[in-house]
């Protein structure tokens, strides 16, 4: 049993160890983190600290799915207090004083409990105060006559009016104008020597609870799974990496850059689902089909998208599928319509291809390594990016300019042409198209990606040595 806690500047390493010694401790926990990790029944999660500023914060399905694996995770202090505050009844563990008033409703924002930090690499040193620990500060100062009640309300009042960043005590003391110089001095002398740490407390209390309940034994039941959103599923697949780079890189966007960047990826992509296909339909009709063509046509029957009988020929699309052809695919073979038409509406529910399946065999064609790499750089990219400029995310490109670069790189231009291509690659439209392959825009437009194939054979799918 592994305790994972996940902390910045609310407490450092050194100070997580003294309570559990032999715990992994990792920086704030942020989206993705959960998901990511290498976690298993009977382990523990200790959430203290989190990103929300810049980046995005952990999500609540992901604490409700590692519940559902078995795994404990105890809240308090920062993120971990809010999630707990939203999530007890479902599970989740809080502690201490934060918790608590998130619980009871005192405390509803936030920057509540929010600070601005330094890097990891300094340490995450604290550059502001947050307002949990100002209100309780503020509030023994009141009963020990160092404020009065007026000036006490007023300090508070400053601190809630500014960005949480700049809630340092001598701006605070500086722009409360309502304390007389004794106040300002005392409070300041106050602050020094008997401030209310409420998030280092609640912290350290948290590591013990945690103790407490790995000493007990893991639950005895697992909780219910979350519901399971196109969102979550997304988070999961993105979750699972290829850490043959020299960054962690999602089999998921691996699949993604393949999606954008192999030219000759709509041949796989449809050698894959026809295969996938002949699966399917056997699963409906008991039928063994050696043909991925007849199984698309049997499922668009049975699916009630096509009014076909039986022979190869007599296939009569429907006006669903029939929207999705080029006024110049209308002229091909039946067979050869309703495939084209199936391929772009494949779904296995109704936003995703099949992903598991086709990350799998993904990982199986020659150029694979390829594909990694150049995930990896466009995750390298971003990251220099982003420390040349925090305020840097790949989210400001241009929808336009990620257009573009589909128009470039499969040469279409009519914008007809374009929606068929991005269904030939998997994509449902424009908007998807645009929103995968956003992460990688940055890597195209400055620095080009080159030429590249899957080298796999039309219609045959990756690992199979014959045609289906």
């Amino acid at each position: 049993m592994t305790v994972h806690v996940f902390t910045g500047p609310t407490l450092t390493e050194s100070d997580v160890r003294a309570v559990i010694p032999n715990a992994h401790v990792h920086g704030p926990i942020g989206h993705g983190d959960l998901l990511g990790s290498d976690l298993s029944a009977g382990d523990a999660v200790v959430i203290i600290d989190g990103a929300f500023y810049g980046s995005p914060a952990i999500r609540h399905k992901e604490i409700l799915q590692i519940l559902h694996d078995g795994v404990t995770v105890v809240g308090a202090a920062g993120t971990g207090a809010q999630r707990a505050a939203e999530l007890d009844t479902l599970g989740m563990v809080g502690s201490g004083t934060a918790y608590r008033l998130y619980r009871n409703g005192t405390l509803d924002g936030d920057d509540e409990v929010a600070v601005l930090h330094g890097s990891a690499d300094d340490g995450y040193p604290r550059l502001s105060e947050p307002m949990v620990d100002i209100r309780c500060t503020v509030s023994r100062a009141r009963r020990r006559s160092v404020l009065s009640r007026a000036s006490a309300g007023a300090l508070i009042d400053a601190a809630k009016n500014c960005w949480f960043g700049d809630r340092t005590i001598e701006r605070l003391l500086r722009r409360t104008t309502a304390l007389s110089e004794a106040e300002r001095r005392g409070f300041a002398a106050f602050w020094e020597g008997s401030r209310t740490d409420v998030k280092g407390g609640d912290a350290r209390r948290a590591l013990r609870v945690t103790q407490h309940l790995m000493a007990a034994g893991p639950a005895a039941s697992r909780r219910p799974p979350p519901p399971r959103t196109w969102w979550l599923q997304d988070w999961m697949w993105q979750a699972e990496t290829d850490r043959s780079a020299d960054v962690p890189v999602s089999r998921r966007d691996v699949l993604t850059f393949a999606q954008i960047f192999a030219s000759d990826f709509p041949a796989w992509y449809r050698s894959q689902l026809l295969d996938l296909a002949r699966k399917a339909a056997w699963v409906h009709t008991g039928d063994v089909y050696k043909d991925g063509r007849t199984a698309l046509r049997d499922l668009a029957v049975l699916s009630g998208l096509s009014s076909s009988t039986c022979g190869p020929a007599s296939e009569t699309l429907g006006p669903r599928l029939a929207a999705l052809l080029l006024p110049a695919e209308r002229q091909l073979a039946p067979t050869e319509q309703l495939v084209r038409a199936m391929v772009r509406s494949y779904r296995v529910s109704p936003s995703s291809i099949p992903i598991d399946a086709l990350t799998t065999r993904l990982a199986a064609v020659p150029a694979y390594p390829r594909l990694v790499e150049g995930a990896a750089a466009a995750i390298r990219l971003n990251q220099a990016l982003a420390t040349r400029n925090p305020a840097y995310v790949p989210g400001r490109v241009a929808d336009e300019k990620i257009l573009d670069i589909a128009i470039a790189r499969w040469d279409t231009t009519e914008e007809s042409t374009l929606l068929a291509q991005f269904r030939d690659r998997g994509f449902a439209g424009a908007s998807n198209y645009v929103r995968s392959a956003r992460p990688f825009a940055p890597l195209a437009i400055l620095e080009g990606i080159g030429a590249l194939e899957l080298s796999v054979r039309a219609d045959t799918p990756a690992g199979s040595q014959g045609a289906e």
